[in-house]
């Protein structure tokens, strides 16, 4: 079977089963979680199905002597975060303890406010430490790569890293509704994605405006004073439609049938609905916060960037799609393309493996990932043109 690797993590994610069940097609793969499951049923998020993965729980497993009997070349443990989850930490330091060889992934951390400086002084302690002894971090979004680097973590060490999600099949590549244009706010109405950003920026526009954008976005036996204020704001602009949650599935099937997706995250360490939306040919209205605006990068025909959440800048980045119409097959159809070219667990898999090669051989190279590499850049664009 070759080499055995050991993720050490919070929760079994559909962030990351692309990439287990394509890594576990040739790689022996085990998966231990703190959670028995995701926590986030109330908002449709089921445990993903990793049928070659073995799945073990820290409170019902030997976490010591696994990763004790395990500690050979052919072994890797590779943890989620520093310090971020108190159970995968006390694991890091003992598989560090052991000489084992160790990976991390991690998305940026906020470093506002004083928890910033603490924060930044954790990390700078934990790469006096870790930094020359951790084979390689894979760094989710350019911020995270930014951090490390300060934090100490020698820079051949870094690589870039994402979150990939299950190709989808889009549910239609055209749309009978041409005279209206629907956008989708497929993330949770809270503030750190930027629900009341994107509800000032369509209160420019109005019911006259040929626009509906759809948001499934809160739980009704949860929700927040804060959230029933903008869902009032909401049913009196009549532009954006906020729905309960829906399964992932479901929520995936209505990206497919809308004509772009909206996610002014003020910061999201990535934003896994802008790779479903890509991967059913939906362009992206996405802000430089949220670590998968990489993917959007010298690809328009993919969506936009924002530069900023201001809700003006928000509401000219809608105008745009909507001076343009609903998205035609063929755009929708190249969106699709690239996704399954780029994006998938498959080319997670072989960036992964190319990542612990350079590791055990001690190279310093930079390898760039599938998303940037220049060739399908330019691929694009000779389409586009």
């Amino acid at each position: 079977m070759g080499r055995r690797f050991f993720f050490w993590q919070n929760i079994n994610s559909m962030h990351q089963s692309a990439f287990l069940n394509a890594l576990s097609e040739g790689c022996e793969v085990t998966l231990v979680t703190t959670e028995a499951d995701t926590g986030r049923a109330y908002m449709g998020w089921d445990e993903p199905e990793l049928p070659n993965v073995r799945v073990l729980r820290f409170d019902e497993t030997d976490w010591r002597g696994l990763i004790g009997g395990h500690r050979g070349v052919d072994d890797w443990h590779v943890f989620a975060g520093l310090q971020a989850f108190r159970k995968v930490h006390a694991a890091f330091v003992h598989a560090m303890s052991l000489d084992c060889r160790v990976g991390l992934y991690a998305e940026p951390l906020r470093m506002d406010g004083v928890a910033g400086f603490v924060k930044m002084l954790r990390g700078s302690l934990d790469g006096l430490r870790f930094g020359e002894r951790v084979g390689f971090v894979l760094c989710i979004g350019r911020e995270a790569r930014s951090q490390f680097r300060l934090w100490g973590f020698p820079e051949h060490k870094l690589s870039a890293w994402a979150y990939v999600t299950e190709m989808f099949e889009p549910s239609d590549l055209s749309r009978s509704e041409a005279s209206v244009v629907r956008g989708i706010f497929p993330a949770s109405l809270i503030h750190r994605k930027g629900a009341d950003i994107l509800m000032e920026a369509l209160e420019s526009f109005g019911p006259g405006s040929r626009l509906t954008v759809d948001a499934y976005s809160v739980s009704e036996a949860r929700s927040t004073r804060w959230q029933r204020r903008l869902m009032e704001r909401a049913e009196a602009g009549g532009v954006l439609r906020i729905h309960p949650y829906i399964d992932n599935r479901s929520l995936v099937r209505e990206i497919s049938r809308s004509d772009f997706t909206v996610l002014p995250s003020r910061f999201d360490g990535w934003g896994a609905v802008v790779n479903e939306s890509l991967s059913v040919g939906t362009p992206v209205i996405v802000s430089r916060s949220c670590g998968a605006s990489e993917l959007l990068e010298d690809r328009p025909w993919l969506g936009s960037v924002l530069d900023d959440v201001r809700p003006a800048s928000v509401a000219a980045a809608v105008d745009d799609v909507l001076l343009s119409g609903p998205v035609g097959a063929d755009q929708r159809r190249r969106i699709c393309e690239w996704a399954r070219g780029h994006i998938t667990g498959a080319h997670l898999r072989d960036h992964f493996l190319a990542i612990v090669g350079k590791a055990e051989n001690g190279g310093a190279e930079t390898l760039t990932p599938p998303w940037q590499r220049e060739s399908f850049i330019q691929a694009a664009n000779t389409m586009q043109t």
